[in-house]
């Protein structure tokens, strides 16, 4: 089990490029350097049971299809901290050894019909999961760009933190035909072994994109990719989906304002 900490940033803005290409750009952060890694295509499907069990106690469970390698991963409750967060990562490539990893911890936390563990292994995992009974909650499509945060004049270039530029698609159905909802996400993220302490470069790249384009343009986001994706399709069901996007079909602020009510209400 490792653990996770980060911060998520979401890009608010009615020029949502010309903000994304200035990010892209920065090369240097006081003393760290911002280096352009790879690129990654990502597909990230959350499972829960009928019950929704996992998302009331605050665990994830996804199976992510990156670069066409199929990864399991159970997600612990978050620890608010300030400027990132924490919490439980048990992450594996897909196999049936890391599935009885996976289903061992599940059973630790909700009910699960062990008789139907050894029986519906397959290698497409979500056909596995859907078979122990498991349904699939929510999917998103992500276009990630990877940069490394190095310290400067490092001479190991030794790997402290990761920040990714996330371009987010959230597709919906609309008379018969898909509808993409997109949000800008950068996620800072705690990388490496070194002594470095990664919260306050978490907290000093944070700061720096404030500081550079304003607090109502770069919007800490602390409940996830899948509250955002719950949050549009509740405002789509209701109706109000086109009063929270705006141009290319990019959320707006009063979006991630709107769906923080939904969560704190309890009503995703």
């Amino acid at each position: 089990m490792n653990t996770e900490s980060e911060i998520s940033l979401i890009i608010c803005s009615n020029n949502i490029q010309t903000i994304l290409d200035k990010v892209k750009g920065i090369h240097n952060i006081n003393d760290f350097k911002i280096d352009y890694n790879s690129d990654e295509r990502i597909i990230d499907t959350y499972f829960d049971d009928i019950s929704d069990s996992l998302y009331k106690k605050k665990f994830t469970l996804r199976i992510r299809d990156k670069n066409d390698t199929n990864i399991i991963t159970l997600k612990g409750p978050p620890k608010y901290e300030f400027h990132s967060i924490s919490r439980s990562e048990n992450e594996y490539k897909w196999s049936e050894e890391a599935f009885g990893i996976i289903t061992k911890l599940l059973k630790e936390i909700i009910e699960i019909d062990g008789k139907k563990i050894g029986k519906c292994f397959d290698k497409n995992p979500i056909k596995t999961l859907q078979q122990l009974g498991f349904r699939e909650i929510h999917t998103h499509i992500n276009n990630r760009k990877i940069f490394d945060v190095i310290k400067t004049n490092d001479l190991k270039n030794d790997l402290i933190s990761e920040m990714d530029i996330d371009d987010v698609t959230f597709s919906l159905k609309s008379n018969l035909k898909l509808f993409n909802v997109s949000v800008i996400n950068i996620e800072i993220e705690k990388k490496g072994k070194t002594n470095q302490d990664v919260s306050s470069v978490i907290k000093i790249i944070t700061n720096y994109l404030k500081q550079e384009f304003g607090i109502d343009t770069i919007r800490e986001w602390k409940y996830g990719k899948l509250a955002l994706g719950k949050g549009i399709k509740k405002l789509y069901k209701e109706n109000k989906l086109k009063e929270f996007i705006g141009s290319n079909n990019y959320l707006k602020c009063n979006a991630l304002d709107k769906i923080k009510e939904f969560v704190d209400n309890k009503l995703i």
